[in-house]
């Protein structure tokens, strides 16, 4: 049965909205949301009348995922919200979409919070008095629905520990027997962090157990073991290696699976680890593949080998307008070059895009211009571009005025996949 991934622009910041559905199209079985944020708005080009482009962007996501929602088999209820880490860009819009209006109740339940970070991570205040993510995580006992009854039906689940091996948070509703391995997978989080737990584990050496600590230098002398820990690198905390991603795995049929891979902030590192495991459900590409590229494209995502090993046919990236410190934005038109020459020499499939019926031209590709090079067009000049479209990569920045008029001014679209609609190994992919 398929699932609907709506990837909503959201400017400098990331917030995407899975619903799975059964064998009524019309009706979904779950839903979850990944991240709530974003750090500089941007209009959308079917917003709506209100004179703030902010408040027509998170009014148009509101309104969106409330229409969805509302369709459910048990309606305004979300599975999960997974906030993947603690950066504002990825929570801070939580008050405007899953609160009411009176800034005490949800506007859904919760089933399930799935977060990295400590509480005391969410440093962002809140936006129009809305209640602060550090406080919804701390208090979340406290909130009630709009329908009345508990907000959060379960207490929030921190990952606290690298994940190791692929957890299934959400199975493909199908309309009978299994559903086999499709489903919703967390797959990396807190990589790199050392485990708390690890110190005293045994190993076997032939058929009898050697009593060996692990790690090897724990059965030394106490001093050369507080000498070894004094010299080995401390452990630095870093929300983008600790981000939480996830794979979408479709319905199997001869063989053969879509995959979409959610990678949120994560960065090369995060990459190299799922390369270094190669099995497990969907590492191995037998159909469409698709890519939500890491941090929002940028410099530290997205490498050669990652693309190398999972051979995505469609990238899509979350991206905006924001400039750090003036310099530079995500994603930069250097990265952006590197990336499709990779993309364009790997074995892939056509994409096709089913044109929206306001606008049938495929949308613009947008970047920022960090160098002058062949996608740039005119003088250069170190901002924000657009460009025309490239079938199969694909970013929510889709027009840029550098100084906006009345008639005129920077916009994005929402891209909307659909994995199985019409059967296993099958999909729409749009715009709106």
């Amino acid at each position: 049965m398929p699932a609907e991934v709506t990837f909503f622009s959201v400017g400098q910041g990331d917030c995407t909205l899975i619903v799975f559905y059964g064998s009524d199209p019309q009706q979904g079985e779950a839903a979850v949301l990944v991240d709530c944020g974003s750090k500089s708005e941007i209009d959308h080009k079917y917003n709506g009348s209100d004179p703030k482009k902010d408040v027509r962007m998170h009014d148009h996501i509101t309104d969106e995922i409330a229409a969805r929602l509302g369709r459910l088999k048990n309606p305004n209820t979300l599975d999960y919200l997974i906030i993947t880490h603690p950066d504002e860009d990825h929570y801070n819009y939580l008050g405007y979409l899953l609160f009411h209006e009176d800034r005490k109740r949800l506007l859904y339940s919760v089933r399930n919070v799935l977060h990295t970070g400590k509480t005391t991570d969410f440093t962002a205040a809140s936006r129009e008095s809305f209640p602060a993510m550090r406080t919804v995580l701390e208090k979340h006992a406290e909130y009630e629905t709009v329908a009345g009854g508990p907000a959060f039906l379960s207490p929030p689940r921190q990952i606290v520990r690298q994940v190791v091996a692929p957890e299934k948070l959400v199975e493909m509703p199908v309309a009978s027997g299994s559903a086999g391995e499709a489903g919703l997978y967390l797959i990396a989080a807190c990589t790199g962090r050392p485990d708390p737990a690890q110190g005293a584990k045994k190993r076997k050496t032939g058929t009898r157990a050697s009593g060996e600590l692990w790690p090897p230098f724990a059965n030394r002398g106490r001093r050369e073991v507080a000498a070894k820990r004094k010299a080995a690198p401390s452990y630095v905390y870093d929300p983008n290696r600790e981000a939480i991603a996830l794979l979408l795995l479709g319905q199997s049929a001869a063989g053969k699976e879509q995959r979409v891979f959610l990678m949120a902030d994560t960065g090369e590192d995060v990459e190299r680890l799922l390369i270094s495991r190669k099995t497990g459900p969907g590492m191995r590409k037998t159909w469409m593949t698709w890519l939500k590229a890491g941090h929002h494209g940028s410099r530290t995502s997205t490498s050669d080998a990652w693309l190398d090993f999972i051979q995505p046919d469609g990238i899509l990236i979350s991206s905006g307008t924001y400039a750090f410190g003036g310099d530079g934005g995500i994603p930069p038109l250097s990265k952006m070059n590197e990336m499709l020459k990779t993309w364009k020499a790997l074995p892939r499939k056509p994409v096709t895009v089913r044109p929206n019926k306001q606008d049938r031209a495929l949308p613009e590709i947008g970047y920022f211009a960090d160098r002058d090079e062949d996608l740039e067009r005119g003088a250069f000049k170190k901002n924000f571009r657009t460009e025309p479209g490239i079938v199969g990569v694909f970013t929510n920045l889709v027009h840029f005025v550098e100084k906006p008029t009345k008639s005129d001014a920077s916009y994005g679209y929402d891209w909307q996949l659909k994995i199985d609609p019409e059967g296993a190994n099958t999909y729409t992919l749009t715009y709106e």
